[in-house]
């Protein structure tokens, strides 16, 4: 299914890490629930498990990868990295924020 993609992403990734090395070369997928037929297909690409993933948020949570093994041992093999970003509410910062948006807001409506 990701066949064409992948095939094209192993030539980017093995022509830079002809280039700079592996240490020196990364993926970074931005996802939904398709990164667990990325994750099972992409051993079959030599480049793509020399190299470190990192994914982003929207995949940081998603269960199907580590319910399905080829998708984990890869996850796993790249140590692919998701970030997860929140927001502290109870900050000062925070709230200073909420202020100025509802500010704003306010005078956008009027």
């Amino acid at each position: 299914m990701w066949n064409q993609e992948l095939e094209k992403l192993s030539e980017v990734v093995s022509d830079a890490v002809k280039k700079y090395g592996a240490n020196s070369v990364g993926v970074y997928v931005i996802s939904f629930d398709e990164i667990t037929p990325i994750l099972i297909q992409s051993p079959l690409y030599e480049f793509l498990g020399k190299v470190r993933w990192y994914g982003s948020d929207s995949i940081a949570q998603n269960h199907h990868i580590t319910k399905n093994i080829d998708s984990a041992l890869f996850a796993m093999k790249t140590d692919l990295s998701n970030p997860l970003y929140a927001i502290d509410s109870e900050s000062e910062k925070s709230r200073d924020l909420q202020e100025v948006l509802k500010k704003n807001y306010m005078k956008s409506v009027q």
